[in-house]
């Protein structure tokens, strides 16, 4: 009888193996599962990861192009302004040049560059007047001293020699006017208080030459 219940239990122990063996599978299938679920969320993480360095490196580059962009406006915009001011200056002294070359240098004030001169020195300039005359190309300012009315029927024009100038007359223009003509007396170029011009002809035919131009711009008859 001892023999026959042996069989019996193994028969009972064969389920007993078998339940654990399950078991032991089911934890084994759970186990890998959920290394499996975490290496996935791992590898899902990492991929987030990956994705934001990348959208933060786009972001950048875009917000450094962004930045150039508005640097290279704002270079272009101050070199443009200054463009325009450097032409405003050349324009304006494009101008004045012109204007210069046009008009001729302001002739001076009666009295002045005769400070500490004798009176009647700075009585002749203060009484006498420039009027601007153009020989050639050459543009000049003379000092001339009139008496009398223009109007008269005669006109006397005074003129001096070399080494002269028209205060050699200073006693004798009102005299002059006092018989009814008008007087012109003149300072020759390159002497007395006229411009001295380096470019004038200071010969007989270039002071003629001089002298007609004064006669047409005074009006003289």
């Amino acid at each position: 009888m001892g023999s026959d219940n042996k069989p019996e239990d193994d028969k009972s122990e064969e389920p007993a193996h078998k339940e654990e063996s399950d078991s032991k599978k089911v934890r084994e299938r759970k186990s890998t599962n959920k290394s499996e679920g975490e290496g996935k969320v791992e590898k899902e993480s990492g991929d987030a990861k990956v994705a934001q360095k990348e959208e933060k490196k786009e972001d950048k580059k875009n917000s450094e192009g962004s930045k150039g962009a508005a640097e290279e406006d704002a270079g272009s915009g101050l070199l443009g302004l200054l463009i325009w001011l450097v032409m405003v200056v050349v324009l304006v002294g494009a101008i004045a040049l012109g204007t210069l070359l046009v008009m001729g240098p302001e002739p001076p004030a009666p009295g002045a560059g005769l400070q500490g001169a004798p009176s009647s020195v700075l009585s002749h300039q203060i009484s006498g007047r420039y009027i601007k005359v153009k020989a050639g190309d050459t543009q000049m300012s003379l000092f001339v001293r009139t008496e009398g009315n223009k109007d008269a029927r005669e006109t006397v024009l005074l003129m001096h020699g070399a080494g002269t100038s028209s205060y050699i007359y200073r006693n004798v223009i009102k005299p002059l006017a006092g018989h009814g003509t008008y007087v012109v007396a003149v300072d020759l170029p390159g002497s007395g208080l006229s411009d001295k011009p380096s470019s004038v002809d200071l010969s007989e035919t270039g002071l003629a030459e001089v002298l007609n131009k004064l006669i047409g711009v005074m009006s003289l008859r």
